[in-house]
């Protein structure tokens, strides 16, 4: 006969065994253990939070974790992170937000109910953006998030995707950067350049990118830049540059029609708010300003640091030495990309170097000293005068000729001396070829300076315009030689008798008087060549050297016009990779 309070006890002991199994099996797996646990990492006693992370404003900051800025941006934070570990006693809150990770083996123990939200969508989402790297590799620190992920985690939702079919796929993988790798998530933020030193214009070290893929750079700037980096590298520029039919036809292959324009005329002017906001978000690696210019306000430039975009100063062109320079600066900064494809920018800025030299060279003391003025821009707005205390005004009328010396113009000036020129040009001064006598000069308004008594067509030794000394005037384009062919100031006239029977250069003025002229005789007027570049300011400037040497000491061993035809050829197919028609560009 069976005895059942033996029985009883016999199932009492197996029961507790039972128990006792199952208890056991509730031992957190090793995995998990790695991966949610195991974290190592600084606990914030009054949160039960993370306490370190990458953001800006924490003194605390783990070297292995990426910047806060560029985690942010990776899309294998959904995957990654959590907001706070679990504390290891065995009670999971219901507050908390895991991982799908955790929520893989969640579902064999039966919690993800008490873990996540009941939406299974939610389920599977990660709630913040701060340690990808760390959860990336299974330990070290981890982050937690920001307070507002937190919040949101809080109350069962995330604005990222959930990601547990992913690691499902992948047999309950850890979340790690690998798991992503292989489901074709990109899962790594995009690492920060490496960086080199350089020295700028100022003499300031500046870091730049070794590999530099876009850049600004304006006015004549961005012909060096568009020389050295080939296809693709120049971001935006200036009106001057992007508003060139010439640039354009001979960058065609590079691109160039992409450039944004960010800035009015030659960029000298500080970038409009609009387009710098439009130039930060494109974020080019470096933006070049010539030195002396106001491409950026101090504001902007602080702004630009601030966004990660290196701010580098080149040297202003005011001779040909400087130009070197700056052609050498931006080479240094473009690099060489001929490995991938790309120019080999310092190899080209040496021999731009080397081809400078030897023009300027070839031209510099052949033949005799002599006179010339570089007539700039014919300014209509300017009113003249020609009055005397008697009489009154004996004339009057709009439109003077305005010469300019000075930083803009200083390679053109040292051209001039290598082709033994001088040149009588001032600062922004109008140019009155008309002596003050009887009848005396004024000229008003305008965008000029007149000075009384200056006679810039007649030289300090008192020899005027027509002399063989001074044979002729320089002009920035055409239509400033056809205001000067069709002005009564600049004609020539030979000498006049008064009424009292002395002669003197100049007319008369109907009433027996002369009125005085500085123009000795027929001089010509040479309308001045332009490039991609400028040849008075640019990378051509060496070219101008030569030009002025041809027109001005062809007869007495300077450079003939074959020799000139021939270092044009060699410049544009040499540094621009075109074949041109010289006789277009020399106005022949």
């Amino acid at each position: 006969m069976i005895n059942r309070n033996k029985m009883n006890k016999t199932l009492l002991l197996i029961i507790v065994g039972c128990l006792c199994v199952c208890q056991t099996g509730c031992r957190k797996s090793p995995v998990l253990v790695q991966t949610v646990y195991e974290q190592d990492h600084d606990v914030d006693e009054d949160t039960e939070t993370d306490s370190i992370d990458n953001d800006e404003g924490n003194e605390n900051q783990d070297e292995d974790l990426a910047p806060k800025d560029e985690i942010d941006d990776s899309d294998s934070k959904r995957d990654q992170t959590r907001e706070d570990a679990l504390n290891g006693d065995g009670n999971d809150q219901a507050d908390q937000t895991y991982s799908s990770t955790y929520n893989d083996y969640a579902d064999d123990r039966g919690t993800a109910s008490q873990a996540t939200d009941t939406s299974s969508e939610n389920a599977s989402e990660s709630s913040g953006s701060g340690d990808s790297n760390s959860s990336g590799s299974g330990e070290g620190d981890s982050s937690g998030g920001e307070a507002s992920d937190q919040s949101s985690s809080q109350n069962g939702s995330d604005s990222e995707t959930g990601s547990g079919e992913d690691n499902e796929e992948n047999n309950g993988g850890d979340g790690s950067l690998d798991d992503d790798s292989q489901s074709g998530t990109e899962t790594e933020p995009t690492a920060e350049k490496e960086k080199k030193q350089i020295v700028d214009a100022r003499g300031e070290y500046v870091e730049v990118p070794v590999d530099v893929d876009t850049v600004t750079a304006v006015g004549e700037a961005a012909v060096i830049v568009e020389m050295l980096g080939g296809s693709g590298r120049l971001l935006g520029s200036s009106g001057s540059f992007t508003g060139s039919g010439l640039v354009q036809s001979v960058f065609s292959s590079q691109g160039v029609s992409d450039v944004q324009t960010w800035w009015d005329d030659d960029g000298s002017e500080t970038i409009t708010s609009a387009d710098f906001e439009a130039l930060v978000a494109a974020k080019p690696d470096v933006c070049f300003e010539i030195s002396g210019d106001s491409t950026f306000s101090s504001e902007q430039i602080e702004a630009l640091e601030e966004a990660g975009i290196s701010y580098v100063v080149i040297h202003s062109f005011t001779s040909i030495s400087n130009i070197e320079a700056a052609v050498t600066l931006i080479a240094e900064v473009l690099g060489d990309q001929s490995s991938d494809g790309g120019t080999n920018a310092p190899q080209i800025a040496e021999q731009y170097s080397s081809w400078a030299d030897r023009v300027v060279n070839a031209v510099s003391g052949k033949g005799s000293a002599k006179t010339t003025l570089y007539v700039s821009a014919w300014d209509d707005t300017a009113y003249w005068e020609i009055k005397n205390n008697i009489s009154g005004v004996w004339g009057a009328g709009y439109g003077v000729a305005i010469a300019w010396k000075g930083a803009k113009t200083a390679p053109l000036n040292e051209c001039m001396g290598y082709a033994n020129l001088t040149n009588r040009g001032l600062d922004n001064y109008y140019i009155v070829p008309l002596e003050n006598n009887y009848w005396l000069n004024y000229v008003t308004g305008g965008n000029g300076t007149f000075s009384y008594g200056t006679i810039l067509t007649k030289t300090l030794a008192g020899t005027g315009l027509g002399d063989a000394s001074f044979p002729a005037v320089v002009v920035s384009d055409s239509s400033v030689k056809t205001a000067i062919e069709s002005d009564f100031h600049w004609d020539v006239y030979g000498r006049n008798v008064d009424a009292a029977g002395n002669t003197a250069l100049g007319f008369s003025d109907g009433s027996g008087q002369t009125i005085g002229s500085s123009i000795v005789g027929d001089y010509g007027i040479y309308v001045n060549p332009t490039g991609v570049a400028s040849w008075t300011a640019g990378i051509e400037a060496p070219l101008e050297a030569a030009w002025l040497s041809y027109k001005f000491q062809n007869g007495e061993g300077g450079i003939s016009l074959d020799e000139l035809r021939s270092m044009v050829s060699e410049f544009y197919s040499t540094f621009y990779n075109i074949s041109v028609d010289t006789s277009s560009i020399l106005g022949e």
